[in-house]
Parts: structure tokens; sequence; C-alpha cells
């Protein structure tokens, strides 16, 4: 079982590495069939534009002849223990640049490895129409801080959270999800602030294979602390996003969900003026 699930994950990977990269993974909090296998690949574009002047409190855009482009693949691969219990595998794999004047830099190579389980609470059934589910993960510092442009901090981290999703009428659906990771200290003893991040959609079922969805994200993540202990002025940032996707379902199994991301508020480091995102999964049995 093992080795098929491997050569599974293996296949998936490279079918999905032939699309690209991308970011924040989520699916409903209904739960694959026991024996069940889930391929995801997930595609993004990440071209920043502008950065946060602190001192003003405001965004501005890059100077002219600035770049900084990141984009790549997640892939997962996740089994259904049970109709309720499911393990999954994350990997990342990133593509970095950067140009200003004469300074380039770039980067490229598998990013932090993650392993997650979700548990539902609450089995989706047709009388209730929801359903809730808990979920818990441990991220290795598997990618490379030390490249030119770092692909990992080299922290071990924690996160759990969950997921609510409930039925409100024959063509509404709508979503509620927390996620919360708590970040371990660097080889350098610098603590890396935690992640809060807080999930709202709703969908609108316009055919039995399509539906639109308004998607609302609050991240967070907290001061940066330095070996001493002590808080790094200005090393936090928040995001506050729209996202507007579709997920469409063309065959049994199969699930596309393309995505945009919009800005609409945060501070801290570096932004995008919008994001491009494509999702890919694929669930059989094996």
């Amino acid at each position: 079982m093992l080795k098929r699930l491997l050569v599974i994950f293996a296949v998936s990977a490279m079918l999905f590495g032939q699309l690209a990269n991308a970011q924040v993974i989520w699916r409903s909090a209904k739960t694959i069939k026991k024996g069940s296998v889930i391929a995801f690949g997930e595609w993004y574009l990440s071209d920043l534009t502008k950065s946060y002047d602190w001192a003003n409190e405001e965004w501005k855009d890059f100077p002219d002849g600035k770049t900084k482009t990141v984009w790549g693949l997640e892939t997962m691969v996740g089994y259904g223990i049970s109709d309720r219990w499911e393990a999954m595998v994350h990997v990342p794999v990133a593509f970095k640049s950067y140009e200003f004047n004469d300074d380039e830099k770039s980067s490229s190579g598998i990013g932090d490895i993650y392993f997650k389980t979700r548990y539902a609470v609450l089995p989706f059934n047709k009388v209730s129409k929801q359903a809730l589910t808990l979920h818990g993960a441990l991220r290795l510092g598997t990618g490379d801080e030390e490249a030119e442009m770092a692909l990992g901090d080299g922290t071990t981290d924690f996160a759990f959270g969950g997921i609510f999703t409930k039925v409100l009428s024959p063509k509404f659906v709508g979503h509620a999800k927390l996620n919360y990771w708590m970040n371990g200290k660097m080889e350098n003893d610098f603590n890396v602030g935690n992640e809060l991040k807080l999930v709202g959609a709703l969908g609108y079922k316009l055919t039995p294979k399509v539906m639109p969805r308004a998607v609302f994200i609050y991240y967070s993540m907290g001061q940066r602390e330095n070996a001493d202990g002590d808080a790094i002025d200005n090393s936090e940032k928040s995001r506050v996003n729209l996202v507007l996707d579709a997920v469409i379902r063309p065959k049994a199994g199969l699930t596309v969900r393309p995505r945009v991301l919009i800005p609409l508020g945060g501070e801290g480091a570096e932004n995008v003026s919008f994001k491009p995102i494509i999702d890919l999964w694929y669930v059989f049995n094996i």
C-alpha cells in the first residue's frame, strides 16, 4: 500500500508540475471516503509590485526597474483512512527571481514540506446539510533558507484549525475556516512570528457542475523576535484579500478551480496587485 501511494504521489507531482505553482490550499469540510486517494496541484503567480512604508503607513509602488516574481506549484496527495479521517503530505515547489539595477537574484526548489491530517467531527449528511472538520499539521524546514532567495526558514512548525461548511439553500453554500500556525525558531535563535488565517466563502450553484464563489481572507503574522527575545520593529504583517473563483467539476472525481486574489488592505512587507491561481484535484480509489 505504501509503495503504491508513493508512486501515485510522484506521478501526480510530475503531472501537476507541468502546470506550474500556487498557495492557499483548502477544501470544504466534507472528507473523502475510506480507501480513496486525492491528488492535488495548485499553480500560482505572485508578481510583487509594491512595498509597505511604515513611516507613512501606506503602500508604495516599486521604483522603476525593480521586479520581484514568485511562482510555483503546491502538490499534495492524501488518503482516506476512514470516511471521517484523512492523512496528507504537501510538497511545495517555488521559482523566485529579483532584479533591481545591477542586483539580480534567483532561486528554485522544494520549499517546506508539511504533513496534515483532517478529521470530520461532524460529518456531512443530507438532513443537517452541514459539516465540521478539524485539522492539524506539522511543517518541516526542508526549504533552503540559505539560497539567494530563501525557499524556507529552517523552522519546525505546528498548526491547528478547522472548517465549517453549511448548505444555506438549494443554491447557496457557505464556508468558514480558521487556521493557526505556531512557528518555531530559526538556527540563529530568531523567533518567527505565529500566523493566523480566517476565511469566509459564499458559493452560488450556477449549474450542477459550476459554482462561482466570493472568498474573504484575513491573514496576520506576528512580530519576529531576535536571539535576545526582543521584538523586531515592523516585522509583522497582515493582509485582507478578496478571492473570486469558480469550482468546476467537469467529470466525476475531477475538480478545477480558477481563482484570482485581489488585495483589499493590510500592512507590512511586499504585496501584489493581483494574483492568478489555478487548482486541480482528483479523487479516486486504489
